[in-house]
Parts: structure tokens; sequence; C-alpha cells
């Protein structure tokens, strides 16, 4: 989906990355900013929609995926069936990754937060489904923006 399509104020959220050399386009503005898609440099790499850039990163020795790894691979199963039953199909790309511990493994967190996959899809106020999969205060900053 592009930014036009969305029905969601864009923004990308994230820190500041003055130490690698992009502080006038990714300035600190605290421990999360929000930053304007047409102000992000491009992705250093080519993307196909097969997580191929992913798979290629170094290892990190803290990941994203390894505070709740069991929790989410039970998750997941019971995700999909509750998804079925609200007509929502979980994209196969998304099921690749939750179902990809090793693409988790090189993903780190500059907060320190986590990969928490809820099993039922939440409704969003203004219409539509979709599932939950960030963790502690990502959720909330992120259901807090989505919502407006």
């Amino acid at each position: 989906m592009l930014p036009s399509q969305s029905p969601f104020p864009c923004r990308w959220w994230g820190i500041g990355l003055e130490d690698a050399g992009l502080g006038d386009v990714r300035p600190d503005v605290g421990t999360y900013g929000r930053y304007e898609f047409d102000r992000l440099p491009p992705v250093p790499f080519e993307m196909h929609g097969d997580f191929a850039w992913l798979a290629t990163a170094p290892k990190h020795d803290r990941s994203i995926g390894e505070e709740k790894l069991a929790e989410n691979a039970k998750a997941l199963p019971v995700l999909r069936n509750s998804s079925t039953r609200v007509g929502l199909q979980l994209p196969q790309l998304f099921i690749k990754f939750m179902t990809s511990p090793a693409l988790h493994e090189r993903i780190r967190s500059n907060t320190d937060c986590f990969v928490d996959l809820c099993s039922e899809p939440v409704s969003l106020r203004i219409g539509g489904v979709r599932p939950p999969v960030m963790g502690n205060a990502d959720a909330m900053r992120a259901e807090s923006c989505a919502t407006r």
C-alpha cells in the first residue's frame, strides 16, 4: 500500500539517526519521532516482497523475536482462525515473517521492544481490522496514532 492509499495519516515513527549521518532527515526528537515519508532517504537495497534483504542482514544478540517466541508460535494459528471468522485473510508475507524466527533475529530494537502477537484481530474505530503485532509502548503509540 502506498501512503496515499492509507486511510490513516502516514508518518514514519522512529529514532533519530544523527549518529548515522542522517540528522538532517531524522533528527532526534525524543524516544520516538514522527517523520514525513517524503523526507526519508531511499532504502539502500532492493526489496521484492520476499524478505531476501532481511535474510542476509546480520543477526543480533538481542532481537525482537526472542521475548515471546513460544507465545507467538501458539498465538499465530489462533489468530489465523479468528481472522478467518471475521472475513480477514492474513497476508502470506505476514505469516512467513511470523513463522521465521531467523528473520526476527536480524531485527534489533533500540528500545528493547519485542513482537507480541495477539490471537485476535482488533477492530479499529474507523472500520476494518488488523492483527496487532507490536509490543509494549510501541503498540500503544501505534494504536493511538492509527485511531486519530
